[in-house]
């Protein structure tokens, strides 16, 4: 599978709670003016890591399960996802080892060449995208130590209050289909 994808923008985080789907949500927002986004959530769930993660059930799932988002009226982040703004939200609940399949599953589904959207620390592990934020909490409470090295993988890492983002969407660019860091951000 290919791993460059400078279409597909991901947002993680270094804690549980820490903003990143409201990032994502605001993400959204902002650019769903420029084409269709295709939203992805992705859950890579191990054993221990539901304090993390909160409680998944993936009973009777033996490798991943991908759901696409069609209820614009519920409280789920995907539902979330697609008042927002987005053209098609999807969940995506895989056991560690099969992510990777699971992406190549959700590629069967839609376009490779979409634009993407991505709320996933595991993802960042497999995947080059074109930015990946990285979401910390001024508090840093609950961090994930399993994902501290991802911090040295983010394009931007952006620190939230609680009520903002410090920096901010305005970092953020886009051009010609790939996502990038704004050319004329002095944020960073």
């Amino acid at each position: 599978m290919e791993t460059n994808l400078p279409n597909m923008l991901i947002v993680g985080g270094l804690s549980r709670n820490v903003g990143k789907t409201t990032f994502l949500l605001r993400l959204i927002e902002h650019f769903a003016c420029k084409g269709p986004l295709v939203a992805v959530k992705v859950t890579s769930v191990s054993p221990g890591g539901e304090s993390f993660h909160g409680k998944h059930d993936l009973d009777g799932i033996e490798r991943y399960s991908i759901l696409e988002e069609t209820d614009r009226g519920s409280d789920k982040d995907t539902s979330k996802m697609l008042r927002a703004g987005a053209g098609e939200a999807f969940l995506v609940s895989a056991r560690d080892r099969y992510i990777k399949e699971a992406l190549s599953s959700l590629f069967e589904k839609v376009d490779r060449s979409s634009l993407f959207v991505c709320e996933s620390n595991s993802l960042r592990r497999i995947i080059n995208p074109g930015l990946f934020v990285m979401i910390r909490s001024n508090s840093e409470k609950n961090i994930k130590q399993n994902c501290c090295d991802l911090v040295d993988m983010a394009d931007i890492v952006s620190y939230s209050d609680g009520k903002g983002f410090k920096p901010g969407l305005e970092v953020i660019g886009l051009k010609n289909g790939v996502w990038r860091i704004e050319e004329n951000s002095q944020e960073l």
